[in-house]
This record gives structure tokens, C-alpha cells and sequence, in this order.
């Protein structure tokens, strides 16, 4: 009897949970919600950073050397309490758009500006360039804090669920899958790497490669633009956390709050959402350390959501013995035969056996993350405090060395 055939929504965790067990889904769940708590404390130091640096407070005598981070943190956090008003995904489409058009801007702007603002500093420094980066991590702690923004930026299965969403169904899924890969390599790798080889090891210094490009129009609309996104970023990913807190208490549901309608639905929803905002709020205030902060919580969500689950259910899915494991080979939707042209047997063994290296590697690699961002987060309190009014502040391209003569 509906004007449209209705649509349900597969998230991560029913996958999870369908292919193992319900304890493995919850596990699945709570993670998925410290990474997103932890993403949208990420997204007011953002906030807080670019406008910043928008207002030249890291140029000596800029107009945002008024007023610090923490200030601006405050404004920001408490503008996007805003979107504990916003209905669903569906409300944000258009400025979303526009958040993805800056990221693109900022994402070329930096290109375009960093070897010229790289040869510009080197030269008021004396130098004939800018310190180069050592190749490979300087130390175990380098590697692994750097290494875990690295995967949780490349995660691919955000980018699935969003694509599956887009489209619909997952008929036409393999081409634009890959097109947004390609897409968000562009808006990730390419600019952080222009920047790495323009401004060497200076770039380790600055809170944000804002930090290291001079004061310009450009600058300023790129941090303006970007900002744009971090609010929209804010608000998307912690709507699956609003929607539980309103199944919670049934808002969504047939009883009394759920036959709630108008202003009274809208106090409800805001009543209940708050205490999640106000929590991301405070978080980021407390713990203004964006590296170390967003370093923390890829640690603790990225490698298991990305490497860990996913390899293990594969191989639980595929890798058994019997007639369950031969089922579920036989009933695969992409079987890695590579079209026919391997054997099953050696397909499904090199599959099974890649998928065990990755569950290795990620456990590993999670327990050094966690053990350095600890280290960082702590070392960030010990050094600035809790609640820093300014944290990594001032122009980095300030301490570039100069050498002694000869």
C-alpha cells in the first residue's frame, strides 16, 4: 500500500551479527560509536584551528591573535549543538554538497600554494629550501600515530556504506565504488604529499598545513570552506548515535513519546540528542590535541572496523570445514577466482591466508597505535593541561633553523 517500495538499511554491525553471533554485532556497535564520538570532537578542534588560522592568529599581529583556540572551540562547539534539531541525513543534502566542493577547493589550493610558500620561507630563512622530511619514520612513535591517521582517512568502508546509500542497491556499486576511492586518494594523498615535499620537516611542527602556508584570500577561504565540512562531518556522523538515544526512550517507536508530533517531537528530539553533543563538546574542550586525539581514536576503532572484523568474518564465512564452509563458498557473490581463472582451491586458500595476514597485522598494529596515542594524549595534558586556551600555535615556519655559517 505504499506510494514507494520501502527501503531497509544494512548497517555494519547486522552484517556482523548475521555472519557470527549478536555479541560480535554489539562489539561492533560500541566501537563504531567511540569512533564516531571521537571523530566529532575532531571536528570542533578543526573548527577551532582553521578559523585560527582564517583570522591570521598564527601571523605575528594578526587579528585572531585576540582571541585563542579555546575560545573558538567553545563558539564552534556550541554552534553545532544546532544539529541535535536536525531531523535526518536527508536535511543536510544540499550543504553537504557544498562542504564536498570545499574540501575539493581546499584540497587543490593546497597544491597550488605549497611549493611556492615552501620557497618563500626558505628564503627568509636563508635557506635554499625547507629541512626535508628524513625518508621513513623517524621513530616507532612517528610510524605508528602517522600510520593510524593514514588508514583511518583511507578506510574504505565508510565510503561502501555511503556509495550503497547513494545508489540504492549494489547492482551498479563496483564502478562508482571505486570512482570515490580515486576520488577521496585526490582530497587525501595528493595534497599531503605536495605538502610534505614543499615544507619537509616544518610541516611536523604546524597543527595543521594552515599552520605553514602564509596568510592570503585563498587561505582564508580554504579554512572558511572547510569548516563548512567539519560542521556537516559533525553533525552526520553522530546521527546514528542520536538515533539510538532515541530508540532508547522510544521516540521512534509506537508508545507515547513516538506519537509525539510538532514542537513537542522537536523538544523531545533535542532533549534527548543534547547529552551527546554537550558530551563531544566537552571532550574537545578538555582535550584540545587534535593529532593526538584523533590518532587515539583510530587506534581504538580503525584497525578492528577495517582489518580485524572484516578478516576474521571472512575466514569464519569461508574458511570452514565441512559442508557450512563449502555452502558458503559455493553461494559467494564475488568468489576469488579472478573470473575463472584460478582454481577455486588456490583462490580460496591465498584469500583465506591474505585475510589471516591482515587480522595479524591489524591486531599488532592496534595495540602500537594504542600504546603511542596514549602516550601522546597524556603528554598533551602534562605539557598544556586540560582545557589549553592554545595549543601548537604560532607561525611553524618560524622555527625553521637557520646554519651556521660555514
Amino acid at each position: 500500500d505504499l506510494p514507494h517500495p520501502r527501503r531497509g538499511v544494512v548497517q555494519y554491525h547486522d552484517v556482523v551479527s548475521a555472519l557470527s553471533t549478536p555479541l560480535a554485532g554489539w562489539a561492533v556497535q560500541v566501537l563504531t560509536a567511540v569512533a564516531l564520538l571521537g571523530v566529532a570532537v575532531a571536528q570542533i578542534l578543526a573548527c577551532s584551528t582553521n578559523t585560527y588560522a582564517a583570522l591570521d592568529g598564527d601571523a605575528p599581529g594578526g587579528a585572531g591573535a585576540a582571541l585563542s583556540k579555546r575560545t573558538y572551540a567553545l563558539a564552534w562547539g556550541g554552534a553545532m549543538l544546532a544539529f541535535t534539531a536536525v531531523p535526518s541525513y536527508s536535511d543536510t543534502r544540499i550543504i553537504n554538497v557544498v562542504a564536498l566542493l570545499g574540501t575539493t577547493f581546499t584540497a587543490w589550493y593546497i597544491v597550488a600554494a605549497s611549493h611556492p610558500a615552501a620557497a618563500a620561507a626558505a628564503a627568509a630563512a636563508g635557506l635554499p629550501r625547507l629541512p626535508r622530511t628524513p625518508l621513513g619514520p623517524a621513530s616507532a612513535r612517528d610510524f605508528f600515530l602517522g600510520g593510524t591517521v593514514m588508514v583511518g582517512s583511507l578506510s574504505g568502508h565508510v565510503i561502501c556504506m555511503e556509495v550503497f546509500d547513494a545508489l540504492g542497491g549494489s547492482s551498479r556499486f563496483l564502478a562508482p565504488y571505486l570512482l570515490a576511492q580515486v576520488w577521496v586518494l585526490t582530497l587525501t594523498v595528493l595534497p599531503a604529499g605536495v605538502a610534505a615535499a614543499a615544507f619537509g620537516s616544518t610541516l611536523a611542527r604546524a597543527d595543521s598545513v594552515f599552520g605553514v602556508l602564509p596568510p592570503s584570500p585563498a587561505r582564508s577561504t580554504a579554512a572558511w570552506l572547510m569548516n563548512i565540512h567539519q560542521v556537516v562531518v559533525f553533525g552526520l556522523v553522530l546521527m546514528p548515535l542520536y538515533y539510538y538515544a532515541e530508540r532508547a526512550v522510544g521516540l521512534n517507536g509506537r508508545g507515547r513519546a513516538g506519537r509525539l508530533a510538532g514542537w513537542r517531537r522537536l523538544a523531545a528530539r533535542v532533549a534527548t540528542r543534547m547529552p551527546i553533543s554537550l558530551l563531544v563538546w566537552v571532550l574537545a574542550l578538555a582535550f584540545p590535541f587534535y593529532g593526538a586525539i584523533n590518532a587515539l581514536i583510530m587506534a581504538i576503532s580503525f584497525p578492528a572496523l577495517s582489518f580485524i572484523v572484516p578478516g576474521a568474518l571472512f575466514n569464519w564465512r569461508y574458511g570452514r570445514r565441512g559442508p557450512a564452509g563449502e555452502s558458503a563458498r559455493a553461494a559467494a557473490p564475488f568468489p576469488p577466482t579472478l573470473g575463472g581463472r584460478v582454481a577455486p582451491r588456490f583462490g580460496w586458500a591465498a584469500a583465506i591466508a591474505v585475510n589471516w595476514l591482515l587480522v595479524g597485522l591489524g591486531g599488532a598494529f592496534m595495540c602500537g597505535a594504542l600504546y603511542f596515542s596514549i602516550g601522546a594524549v597524556v603528554g598533551g595534558v602534562r605539557a598544556d593541561g586540560v582545557f589549553a586556551r592554545c595549543w601548537q600555535c604560532g607561525p611553524a615556519v618560524a622555527a625553521v633553523p637557520v646554519p651556521a655559517p660555514g
